[in-house]
Protein backbone atom coordinates (compact mmCIF):
# COMPACT_ATOMS: atom_id res chain seq x y z
CA UNK A 1 0.00 0.00 0.00
CA UNK A 2 1.32 3.43 -0.97
CA UNK A 3 2.48 5.45 2.02
CA UNK A 4 2.14 9.18 2.54
CA UNK A 5 4.58 11.14 4.66
CA UNK A 6 4.33 10.99 8.44
CA UNK A 7 3.04 7.43 8.27
CA UNK A 8 -0.47 8.12 6.96
CA UNK A 9 -1.56 5.38 4.55
CA UNK A 10 -4.17 5.89 1.85
CA UNK A 11 -7.14 4.63 3.87
CA UNK A 12 -6.35 6.82 6.88
CA UNK A 13 -5.43 9.69 4.57
CA UNK A 14 -8.90 9.66 3.00
CA UNK A 15 -10.57 9.18 6.39
CA UNK A 16 -8.63 12.16 7.74
CA UNK A 17 -9.80 14.20 4.76
CA UNK A 18 -13.44 13.37 5.47
CA UNK A 19 -12.92 14.34 9.09
CA UNK A 20 -11.33 17.59 7.99
CA UNK A 21 -14.34 18.66 5.98
CA UNK A 22 -16.81 17.63 8.67
CA UNK A 23 -14.96 19.63 11.29
CA UNK A 24 -13.89 22.40 8.90
CA UNK A 25 -17.43 23.15 7.83
CA UNK A 26 -18.47 23.47 11.46
CA UNK A 27 -15.41 25.62 12.09
CA UNK A 28 -16.21 28.10 9.34
CA UNK A 29 -14.16 27.04 6.31
CA UNK A 30 -15.78 28.12 3.06
CA UNK A 31 -14.10 25.88 0.48
CA UNK A 32 -14.57 26.00 -3.26
CA UNK A 33 -13.19 22.47 -3.39
CA UNK A 34 -14.92 20.82 -0.45
CA UNK A 35 -18.59 20.85 -1.42
CA UNK A 36 -20.56 18.14 0.32
CA UNK A 37 -17.78 15.55 0.24
CA UNK A 38 -14.12 15.44 1.17
CA UNK A 39 -11.52 16.63 -1.32
CA UNK A 40 -9.58 13.87 -3.02
CA UNK A 41 -6.33 14.61 -1.22
CA UNK A 42 -4.47 11.81 -2.98
CA UNK A 43 -5.37 13.28 -6.37
CA UNK A 44 -4.44 16.79 -5.27
CA UNK A 45 -1.15 15.46 -3.88
CA UNK A 46 -0.25 13.74 -7.14
CA UNK A 47 -1.04 16.94 -9.05
CA UNK A 48 1.16 18.99 -6.74
CA UNK A 49 4.00 16.50 -7.02
CA UNK A 50 4.19 17.20 -10.77
CA UNK A 51 5.17 20.80 -10.02
CA UNK A 52 8.92 20.90 -9.55
CA UNK A 53 10.68 23.76 -7.79
CA UNK A 54 11.98 24.96 -11.18
CA UNK A 55 8.51 24.98 -12.74
CA UNK A 56 6.98 26.80 -9.79
CA UNK A 57 9.66 29.51 -9.77
CA UNK A 58 9.08 30.03 -13.50
CA UNK A 59 5.33 30.26 -12.84
CA UNK A 60 5.96 32.92 -10.19
CA UNK A 61 7.75 34.99 -12.83
CA UNK A 62 5.39 34.60 -15.77
CA UNK A 63 2.06 33.35 -14.36
CA UNK A 64 1.86 30.60 -17.00
CA UNK A 65 0.20 27.53 -15.45
CA UNK A 66 1.75 25.29 -18.15
CA UNK A 67 -1.53 23.33 -18.19
CA UNK A 68 -0.60 21.77 -14.83
CA UNK A 69 -3.64 21.05 -12.66
CA UNK A 70 -2.01 22.27 -9.43
CA UNK A 71 -1.02 25.62 -10.92
CA UNK A 72 -4.46 25.97 -12.48
CA UNK A 73 -5.93 25.47 -8.99
CA UNK A 74 -3.62 28.14 -7.60
CA UNK A 75 -4.64 30.54 -10.35
CA UNK A 76 -8.34 29.85 -9.73
CA UNK A 77 -7.74 30.35 -6.01
CA UNK A 78 -6.56 33.87 -6.76
CA UNK A 79 -9.66 34.57 -8.87
CA UNK A 80 -11.86 33.30 -6.03
CA UNK A 81 -10.18 35.39 -3.34
CA UNK A 82 -10.12 38.54 -5.47
CA UNK A 83 -13.79 38.15 -6.36
CA UNK A 84 -14.90 37.42 -2.80
CA UNK A 85 -12.81 40.21 -1.25
CA UNK A 86 -14.45 42.69 -3.61
CA UNK A 87 -17.97 41.32 -3.06
CA UNK A 88 -17.90 40.65 0.69
CA UNK A 89 -19.34 43.34 2.95
CA UNK A 90 -18.05 43.23 6.53
CA UNK A 91 -20.44 44.92 8.93
CA UNK A 92 -19.45 43.50 12.34
CA UNK A 93 -16.43 45.40 13.76
CA UNK A 94 -15.44 42.27 15.69
CA UNK A 95 -15.69 39.73 12.85
CA UNK A 96 -13.34 40.27 9.91
CA UNK A 97 -13.38 38.06 6.83
CA UNK A 98 -10.19 36.02 6.28
CA UNK A 99 -9.06 34.16 3.15
CA UNK A 100 -6.15 31.74 2.75
CA UNK A 101 -4.42 32.17 -0.58
CA UNK A 102 -1.17 30.22 -0.53
CA UNK A 103 1.52 28.99 1.87
CA UNK A 104 1.28 31.55 4.70
CA UNK A 105 -0.56 34.15 2.65
CA UNK A 106 -3.85 35.50 3.95
CA UNK A 107 -6.10 38.40 2.99
CA UNK A 108 -8.16 40.09 5.71
CA UNK A 109 -11.11 42.44 5.36
CA UNK A 110 -12.44 44.48 8.29
CA UNK A 111 -15.24 47.02 8.26
CA UNK A 112 -12.93 49.70 6.89
CA UNK A 113 -9.64 48.09 5.80
CA UNK A 114 -8.27 45.29 3.61
CA UNK A 115 -4.76 43.95 4.10
CA UNK A 116 -2.57 40.96 3.28
CA UNK A 117 0.12 39.03 5.12
CA UNK A 118 2.91 37.11 3.34
CA UNK A 119 1.12 37.34 0.01
CA UNK A 120 2.87 35.29 -2.68
CA UNK A 121 1.26 34.79 -6.08
CA UNK A 122 2.28 35.81 -9.60
CA UNK A 123 -0.92 37.86 -9.82
CA UNK A 124 -0.58 39.53 -6.41
CA UNK A 125 -0.24 43.06 -7.92
CA UNK A 126 -3.88 42.72 -9.04
CA UNK A 127 -4.88 42.90 -5.37
CA UNK A 128 -2.97 46.11 -4.71
CA UNK A 129 -5.80 48.51 -5.70
CA UNK A 130 -8.00 46.94 -3.02
CA UNK A 131 -5.41 46.73 -0.23
CA UNK A 132 -4.76 49.41 2.36
CA UNK A 133 -1.49 47.91 3.62
CA UNK A 134 0.49 44.67 3.73
CA UNK A 135 2.65 42.80 6.25
CA UNK A 136 5.63 40.54 5.56
CA UNK A 137 7.08 38.26 8.23
CA UNK A 138 10.60 37.76 6.87
CA UNK A 139 12.98 37.95 3.94
CA UNK A 140 12.43 34.58 2.26
CA UNK A 141 11.02 34.20 -1.24
CA UNK A 142 8.08 32.03 -0.20
CA UNK A 143 6.76 34.91 1.95
CA UNK A 144 7.06 37.95 -0.34
CA UNK A 145 7.74 38.93 -3.94
CA UNK A 146 9.42 41.99 -5.38
CA UNK A 147 6.64 42.69 -7.96
CA UNK A 148 4.04 42.89 -5.17
CA UNK A 149 6.24 45.13 -3.02
CA UNK A 150 7.01 47.39 -5.99
CA UNK A 151 3.31 47.65 -6.86
CA UNK A 152 2.45 48.59 -3.27
CA UNK A 153 5.18 51.24 -3.24
CA UNK A 154 4.05 52.65 -6.58
CA UNK A 155 0.52 52.92 -5.17
CA UNK A 156 1.86 54.71 -2.08
CA UNK A 157 0.73 51.98 0.29
CA UNK A 158 2.54 50.84 3.41
CA UNK A 159 4.36 47.52 3.58
CA UNK A 160 5.47 46.54 7.08
CA UNK A 161 8.49 44.25 7.26
CA UNK A 162 11.80 43.93 9.09
CA UNK A 163 14.01 44.30 6.04
CA UNK A 164 12.41 46.58 3.42
CA UNK A 165 13.09 50.30 3.27
CA UNK A 166 9.66 51.66 4.08
CA UNK A 167 9.63 49.98 7.49
CA UNK A 168 12.11 52.55 8.86
CA UNK A 169 15.75 52.64 9.95
CA UNK A 170 17.47 49.27 9.72
CA UNK A 171 19.22 47.74 12.69
CA UNK A 172 22.41 45.74 12.41
CA UNK A 173 22.34 42.06 11.42
CA UNK A 174 22.80 39.60 14.28
CA UNK A 175 23.48 35.94 13.41
CA UNK A 176 21.86 36.36 10.02
CA UNK A 177 18.63 37.87 11.34
CA UNK A 178 17.35 41.40 11.66
CA UNK A 179 16.35 42.88 15.01
CA UNK A 180 13.62 45.40 15.69
CA UNK A 181 12.13 46.97 18.75
CA UNK A 182 8.45 46.31 19.32
CA UNK A 183 6.34 48.70 17.31
CA UNK A 184 2.62 49.32 16.87
CA UNK A 185 0.97 50.49 13.65
CA UNK A 186 -2.60 51.73 13.38
CA UNK A 187 -4.59 51.55 10.15
CA UNK A 188 -8.16 52.68 10.75
CA UNK A 189 -9.88 49.98 12.79
CA UNK A 190 -6.82 47.70 12.61
CA UNK A 191 -4.00 47.79 15.18
CA UNK A 192 -0.81 45.86 14.33
CA UNK A 193 1.85 45.08 16.93
CA UNK A 194 5.21 43.66 15.81
CA UNK A 195 7.58 41.40 17.70
CA UNK A 196 10.56 39.26 16.75
CA UNK A 197 11.17 35.51 16.76
CA UNK A 198 13.84 33.07 15.63
CA UNK A 199 13.45 31.28 12.32
CA UNK A 200 16.04 28.77 13.54
CA UNK A 201 19.13 28.80 15.75
CA UNK A 202 21.10 30.63 13.06
CA UNK A 203 18.46 33.16 11.95
CA UNK A 204 17.90 34.78 15.34
CA UNK A 205 15.04 37.30 15.45
CA UNK A 206 14.79 36.90 11.69
CA UNK A 207 11.00 36.63 11.64
CA UNK A 208 8.59 39.38 12.60
CA UNK A 209 5.34 38.06 14.00
CA UNK A 210 2.18 40.08 14.26
CA UNK A 211 -0.55 40.52 16.85
CA UNK A 212 -3.44 42.24 15.12
CA UNK A 213 -6.52 43.64 16.85
CA UNK A 214 -9.71 44.29 14.90
CA UNK A 215 -12.24 45.30 17.54
CA UNK A 216 -12.45 42.38 19.95
CA UNK A 217 -10.97 40.02 17.35
CA UNK A 218 -7.29 39.07 17.62
CA UNK A 219 -5.35 37.61 14.71
CA UNK A 220 -1.81 36.34 15.22
CA UNK A 221 0.47 35.44 12.33
CA UNK A 222 3.83 34.01 13.37
CA UNK A 223 5.35 33.33 9.96
CA UNK A 224 8.23 30.87 10.19
CA UNK A 225 8.80 31.20 13.95
CA UNK A 226 10.55 28.23 15.50
CA UNK A 227 10.83 29.26 19.15
CA UNK A 228 7.52 29.45 20.99
CA UNK A 229 9.24 30.85 24.10
CA UNK A 230 9.36 34.19 22.25
CA UNK A 231 5.68 34.19 21.37
CA UNK A 232 4.07 36.75 23.69
CA UNK A 233 0.53 38.02 23.09
CA UNK A 234 -1.63 40.42 25.06
CA UNK A 235 -4.83 38.54 24.17
CA UNK A 236 -5.70 34.99 23.20
CA UNK A 237 -5.77 34.79 19.41
CA UNK A 238 -9.13 34.15 17.81
CA UNK A 239 -7.07 32.89 14.88
CA UNK A 240 -3.41 31.85 14.90
CA UNK A 241 -1.70 31.33 11.53
CA UNK A 242 1.24 28.98 12.05
CA UNK A 243 3.93 27.06 10.18
CA UNK A 244 3.85 23.72 12.04
CA UNK A 245 7.08 22.28 10.59
CA UNK A 246 9.64 24.97 11.34
CA UNK A 247 10.99 23.42 14.54
CA UNK A 248 8.15 24.45 16.83
CA UNK A 249 5.84 21.90 18.42
CA UNK A 250 2.47 23.43 17.53
CA UNK A 251 0.52 21.65 20.27
CA UNK A 252 3.09 22.50 22.93
CA UNK A 253 3.19 26.11 21.76
CA UNK A 254 -0.61 26.26 21.91
CA UNK A 255 -0.68 24.93 25.46
CA UNK A 256 2.28 26.87 26.88
CA UNK A 257 2.33 30.18 25.01
CA UNK A 258 -0.34 31.02 22.46
CA UNK A 259 -3.64 29.62 23.85
CA UNK A 260 -5.43 30.07 20.50
CA UNK A 261 -9.16 29.78 19.99
CA UNK A 262 -8.52 28.49 16.47
CA UNK A 263 -5.37 27.49 14.58
CA UNK A 264 -4.84 27.82 10.84
CA UNK A 265 -2.34 25.14 9.78
CA UNK A 266 -0.33 26.75 6.99
CA UNK A 267 2.85 26.37 4.94
CA UNK A 268 1.80 22.96 3.63
CA UNK A 269 2.63 22.13 -0.01
CA UNK A 270 5.16 24.96 -0.38
CA UNK A 271 6.18 24.52 -4.01
CA UNK A 272 9.42 26.49 -3.83
CA UNK A 273 10.81 23.58 -1.87
CA UNK A 274 11.86 20.43 -3.73
CA UNK A 275 9.66 17.37 -3.34
CA UNK A 276 10.65 15.37 -0.24
CA UNK A 277 12.68 18.32 1.11
CA UNK A 278 10.68 20.77 3.22
CA UNK A 279 7.62 20.35 1.02
CA UNK A 280 5.08 19.03 3.49
CA UNK A 281 2.16 16.99 2.23
CA UNK A 282 -1.58 17.16 2.77
CA UNK A 283 -1.09 14.16 5.04
CA UNK A 284 1.27 16.22 7.19
CA UNK A 285 -1.26 19.04 7.44
CA UNK A 286 -4.08 16.71 8.38
CA UNK A 287 -1.94 15.10 11.05
CA UNK A 288 -1.15 18.47 12.68
CA UNK A 289 -4.82 19.44 12.56
CA UNK A 290 -5.80 16.15 14.19
CA UNK A 291 -3.15 16.53 16.92
CA UNK A 292 -4.36 20.03 17.75
CA UNK A 293 -7.96 18.88 17.95
CA UNK A 294 -6.97 15.96 20.18
CA UNK A 295 -5.37 18.51 22.51
CA UNK A 296 -8.60 20.50 22.66
CA UNK A 297 -7.88 23.24 20.10
CA UNK A 298 -10.07 24.10 17.12
CA UNK A 299 -8.06 23.91 13.91
CA UNK A 300 -8.55 24.44 10.20
CA UNK A 301 -6.43 23.14 7.35
CA UNK A 302 -7.56 25.18 4.35
CA UNK A 303 -6.96 24.59 0.68
CA UNK A 304 -5.78 27.39 -1.59
CA UNK A 305 -8.49 30.02 -1.96
CA UNK A 306 -10.58 28.98 1.05
CA UNK A 307 -12.29 31.54 3.22
CA UNK A 308 -11.52 30.54 6.80
CA UNK A 309 -13.56 33.14 8.70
Amino acid sequence: MKKFSEGIDRRNFVKSGASLIAVGAAGGVFSATAGSSAPDYEKLQLENDLVTRKIYLEYLKDGDTRSLAALKRLDKAFDKVLSEVRATEVTDPNKPAVWYLYNMGIVVKSVSKIFAIDLVHPRSPELVPFLDFALITHNHGDHWTRPFYNAMNKAGKTVVSNFLDNYGVKDWIINGGFTRAEKTFTFGDVSVKTRQCDHNKYLVNFTTFYEIHIGDFTLCHTGDCSNHAKLKFSRKPDLWVVHPYCGMDTVKASVEAVHPKKVLVGHIEELTHPKNMWRWSYGDGLRVKSNLESAGFAAVFPLWGDRVM
